[in-house]
């Protein structure tokens, strides 16, 4: 996280933001695809891919609303059981 003094807004996008990241790091680590995840959570595809989007800041009214809190915590856990996420790496992202 960066050292200046953020918001709230700010520091959860943020942390949203590291937390998709990692996800798509773990899904290419482990030969995941978006469907695997997807049938995993009970998803399509195509959801998947939406609530890893990335909103850009810096662009206004692109047309695509982005939900700000896309994972439930039941999701969350079903992500660490999918990955095998080990229980030290579990509780530092749930402390994000």
């Amino acid at each position: 996280m960066p050292k200046a003094a953020l918001s709230f807004e700010q520091r959860k996008a943020y942390k949203l933001k590291y937390f998709k990241s990692w996800i798509v790091s773990q899904m290419k680590l482990t030969g995941k695809t978006q469907k695997d995840v997807g049938d995993a959570l009970g998803l399509s595809q195509g959801t998947v891919s939406t609530m890893l989007t990335v909103a850009d800041v810096r662009k206004k009214g692109n047309g695509r609303r982005i939900n700000p809190d896309p994972f439930s915590y039941g999701q969350i856990l079903t992500l660490f059981e999918l990955f095998g996420t080990e229980a030290e790496e579990r509780q530092r992202l749930l402390m994000l």
